[in-house]
C-alpha cells in the first residue's frame, strides 16, 4: 500500500552532466543539488582511495590530471579507466557519481527510502552495458533502498517532454535535456503542424525519388489516395494521428539529437532552402538513427505565400539539382532531372484565366527550368563549397 510520503527517485547518468528528480504526492521535481540542477558526470580517483566527483573532481584534476576521468560513461563498454597509473574498474567510478546524487536525494528526504529507483540508460545498449549501470546503481546505495530498475532514456523522454500516457509515471521525472544527449533510437523528431487556420499541413514525408518527381510532374502527387511512390508527402489523415516512422519531416518544426547531428554531419549549407532536411534526415538514417512524427503537440506554422514565387521556385529546382547530385546514381539523376524539366516546362506553357497569375507561372517555371539545367545561377548566389563528393 503506498504511504502519503513515498518518494520515488531517477537519475540519468550521462556522458557529460548527470541529473536526477524526485516524485511524490505533491509532484515532479529536478533534484537540486548546490543550487543546481545537473552536476558534472566527472570522476577523480583519490591516490588513498576513494573518489571525488562533479565540480570537485574537476577542481581537483588541475593537480594531477593522470587520476582524473571527465566522462567515465564512454568507458562502460570497456569495463575499466586507467587512472593514477593503474586499472581501475568502470563501476566503481559509476558508483561514486550515484552515490553522490543518491545521497543527496536521501538527505532531503530524511531517514525514508524511495519506494523506487529508476535509472535511464540509452536504448541502444546491450545486456552487458546495462548490467554495468545496475550494479554500479547498486554499490551507489544504502541496503535499505529499492533495487534500481532499468529504463530506456527515450522512454523517459518521451514521458516526460509529451506527457504520454502509457509510459509509467516514474519515467516522467527525468527530463532534462531530453532531446540533447540520448545515445539510440530517433534522431530527428516532428510534432503536429497547422497553419494559421489550423488546418493540418503535410509534414510527414519521403525521400525523394525518380518515381516520385515523375508523380509531381504529372500531378499525381496532389493525389490523397495515390501509392507512396508517386509522392513525397504523405496526404492521408491517419498516419498524424498517432506516432508514426518516416523517412524525413518537415523542418517548420524539427527536433534532433546532438550524437545524431555529430553521426550524420552538420546541415549541407549549400541547399540554403529546400531539400536541406530529406538530405539530414537521408544520413542520419544511414547512420542508424530513426525519425519520428509526433502529433503529441500541435504547432502553429506562418510560413505559405505565393506559390509562383520566381526565386523561390528556381531555388526549389537548384536545390533538388543538388540533391540529385549528392544521393542519385548518374541515370537516375538523368531521368530526376527530365521530369523536372518537363514539369517545369509544363507549368510554363499553362494559360489560365488569370492573366497576371499566367504571367507569374510562365516566369517562374522558366527560371527554374533555367537554374535547373544550369543555364541561370542560383537565385540567392553561388552556396559555401562543401567537402561533399558527387555520387558516381
Amino acid at each position: 500500500m503506498t504511504r502519503p510520503d513515498d518518494w520515488v527517485f531517477a537519475v540519468d547518468f550521462g556522458t557529460t552532466n548527470t541529473v536526477a528528480a524526485v516524485g511524490g504526492r505533491l509532484g515532479i521535481r529536478s533534484l537540486m543539488i548546490n543550487g543546481r540542477t545537473a552536476i558534472p558526470s566527472a570522476v577523480m580517483l583519490q591516490e588513498r582511495g576513494g573518489w571525488h566527483v562533479g565540480e570537485l573532481a574537476i577542481n581537483a584534476a588541475r593537480r594531477n590530471l593522470a587520476w582524473f576521468e571527465p566522462r567515465p560513461k564512454t568507458a562502460i563498454g570497456a569495463g575499466s579507466l586507467f587512472l593514477g597509473g593503474r586499472s581501475v574498474p568502470v563501476v566503481d567510478a559509476i558508483a561514486a557519481v550515484l552515490r553522490f546524487v543518491s545521497g543527496e536525494a536521501q538527505k532531503q528526504h530524511g531517514t525514508l527510502p524511495p519506494a523506487r529507483y529508476v535509472v535511464t540508460h540509452p536504448a541502444g545498449w546491450g545486456s552487458s552495458r546495462i548490467d554495468t549501470l545496475l550494479n554500479a546503481a547498486r554499490k551507489a546505495i544504502h541496503r535499505s533502498w529499492p533495487a534500481p530498475e532499468p529504463l530506456p532514456e527515450p522512454v523517459a523522454a518521451a514521458q516526460g517532454v509529451f506527457a504520454l500516457p502509457q509510459v509509467s509515471r516514474e519515467a516522467r521525472i527525468v527530463v532534462p535535456s531530453a532531446f540533447s544527449r540520448h545515445d539510440r533510437l530517433y534522431a530527428g523528431q516532428t510534432l503536429r503542424v497547422v497553419d494559421a487556420e489550423g488546418h493540418p499541413l503535410p509534414t510527414i514525408r519521403y525521400f525523394p525519388s525518380v518515381s516520385r518527381l515523375v508523380g509531381d510532374m504529372v500531378g499525381l502527387e496532389r493525389i490523397q489516395s495515390r501509392p507512396r511512390w508517386l509522392g513525397e508527402r504523405e496526404l492521408r489523415a491517419e498516419p498524424y494521428a498517432s506516432e508514426t516512422a518516416c523517412d524525413w519531416t518537415s523542418g517548420s518544426f524539427m527536433l534532433a539529437r546532438r550524437e545524431a547531428l555529430q553521426s550524420a554531419g552538420f546541415m549541407d549549407e549549400r541547399f540554403f532552402l529546400f531539400c536541406e532536411e530529406p538530405d539530414l534526415c537521408l544520413r542520419m538514417k544511414q547512420a542508424g538513427w530513426q525519425i519520428r512524427h509526433l502529433p503529441s503537440l500541435t504547432v502553429l506554422h506562418h510560413g505559405h505565400g505565393e506559390r509562383w514565387h520566381e526565386k523561390l521556385l528556381a531555388q526549389e529546382a537548384y536545390s533538388r539539382r543538388l540533391y540529385m547530385q549528392k544521393h542519385f546514381s548518374a541515370p537516375r539523376r538523368l531521368v530526376g532531372t527530365g521530369a523536372l524539366a518537363l514539369g517545369y516546362g509544363a507549368r510554363a506553357a499553362l494559360i489560365g484565366r488569370d492573366r497576371g497569375l499566367t504571367r507569374r507561372r510562365h516566369s517562374a517555371a522558366l527560371r527554374a527550368l533555367r537554374t535547373l539545367v544550369g543555364s541561370a545561377p542560383p537565385p540567392f548566389g553561388e552556396p559555401p563549397h562543401q567537402a561533399v563528393s558527387r555520387r558516381d
